[in-house]
């Protein structure tokens, strides 16, 4: 699902609050100041703690205006790294093999221990800005993904898989 969006960038925000509230409003003032600055920014975002360190930062999958390194740096406080996410050969460049492979690894903690993954992100898999799913809701997408997925699976499947019920996330504006 965090796929289908078609994301642009993958964005890396280091040195994250270690408590989830803070933390929680520190991404949520962070989107606020963006989109009052003139940015139309959607994102999917989940935390991770670093291997060896234990520190905390948030792993990104954004669509949107594109938004300078040093903007983000500057609003965030910290280090931030931003990479554009490649657009996959196939069906008309849409098959999103390098956004499902993205938000994999944005995702990865999920996979190997979830009650930690969970503990570290406020009790979910993983937030989504309002409009991250271009206008559609989760269980809309969801339901056409298939219900016999196992409980990470809907994380990394391609646009390309949804059914004809709803158009491409390039298609709607």
């Amino acid at each position: 699902m965090l796929a289908w969006a078609s994301p642009e960038r993958f964005v890396t925000l280091t040195q994250a609050p270690d408590e989830w509230q803070p933390l929680r409003q520190k991404v949520r003032k962070l989107a606020l100041a963006l989109r009052a600055e003139g940015y139309a920014v959607e994102w999917a975002w989940t935390v991770e703690a670093g291997a060896k360190t234990g520190m905390r930062h948030v792993h990104l999958l954004q669509h949107g205006d594109y938004i300078p390194q040093r903007t983000l740096a500057r609003m965030w406080g910290r280090r931030v790294d931003v990479r554009k996410i490649g657009e996959a050969s196939g069906a008309a460049g849409y098959a999103m093999k390098e956004a499902s492979r993205v938000a994999g690894y944005a995702m990865k903690n999920g996979r190997t221990d979830l009650a930690r993954h969970l503990a570290l992100n406020g009790g979910r898999g993983c937030h989504l800005s309002r409009r991250y799913l271009r206008g559609y809701r989760v269980r809309d997408v969801e339901a056409l993904i298939s219900p016999a997925l196992d409980v990470y699976s809907w994380v990394l499947v391609p646009a390309v898989e949804v059914g004809p019920a709803l158009p491409r996330p390039s298609d709607v504006v």
